[in-house]
């Protein structure tokens, strides 16, 4: 039985999606728990053609083929892996991460499911540590998880796993914010710490380490990725207001006092 579903979209990034696969492979210990939803684009010249080995090589994997021209990527990709995804709780990863620490499945669902049983309900949210450069955020708890963790719970009640008002960039920020929101709403704790689980993005202008701005600046400009989604951020900006937060919120409160 799958218990938690990693999800993702790729495209002709061969190396990385295996790097990442492979770490999982590595770092998983039930394997048979755990699968790696991947979606790609059936225009993917390179891992269109090779997906149905890739799966057959790797058990963990499955794919997710879309047809769809969509800029708006929770619409296009995060939120239908989302309503595929079989496993009882749901994280997002990327094609440039790694995840680092061993058994990382046994932790991330004995914290998740302790406290849903406390609860009699799965809506909850998880933050994972990443190596996004962070200065005075809670360790235990920062602002936001480049890996967020919520559950199959959560998306089939409200529909979504990421707002779709965020083309690119952000709704990973949103998530936890409106998690905070329903916090105080309920007055239990609904963010769960796994910070003792690390998934390091690598070759990412988001967790580097440089500081000198004049080599950030010409980084930004040859990272071909983060150009595309700077792009599409400044075409369709959008900033959670706390009004629009609230309303999210109350969705989730809704539907656990009508449960």
């Amino acid at each position: 039985m799958i218990k938690i579903s990693v999800i993702l979209p790729s495209r002709g990034d061969i190396k990385g999606l295996l790097t990442m696969v492979e770490s999982f492979e590595k770092m998983t210990i039930n394997q048979d728990e755990v699968e790696i939803l991947c979606g790609i684009d059936t225009d993917d010249g390179v891992l269109y053609p090779i997906h149905r080995k890739l799966e057959y090589d790797h058990k963990m994997l499955r794919f997710m083929i879309f047809n769809s021209v969509d800029e708006n990527f929770p619409r296009k990709y995060w939120n239908p892996l989302a309503r595929e995804a079989r496993g009882r709780w749901i994280m997002i990863v990327g094609c440039d991460c790694a995840v680092l620490t061993h058994g990382w499945d046994k932790i991330l669902y004995s914290e998740m499911s302790r406290r849903a049983d406390m609860y009699g309900d799965d809506i909850l949210h998880g933050l994972i540590r990443d190596n996004i450069r962070r200065d005075g955020e809670d360790p235990l708890y920062p602002n936001f998880s480049c890996n967020p963790v919520i559950s199959k719970e959560h998306v089939n009640a409200v529909g979504y796993f990421l707002d779709e008002r965020y083309w690119g960039w952000g709704g990973d920020h949103a998530v936890t914010y409106v998690y905070k929101l329903l916090q105080d709403m309920m007055h239990k704790r609904r963010i769960i710490s796994l910070t003792s689980i690390k998934i390091f993005a690598y070759n990412s202008m988001h967790t580097t380490q440089e500081t000198d701005e004049a080599k950030l600046e010409e980084m930004r400009k040859n990272d071909k990725s983060y150009q595309r989604f700077l792009r599409i951020s400044q075409a369709h900006p959008y900033t959670m207001t706390i009004e629009d937060a609230l309303t999210e919120a109350e969705k989730l409160k809704d539907y656990i006092r009508n449960k």
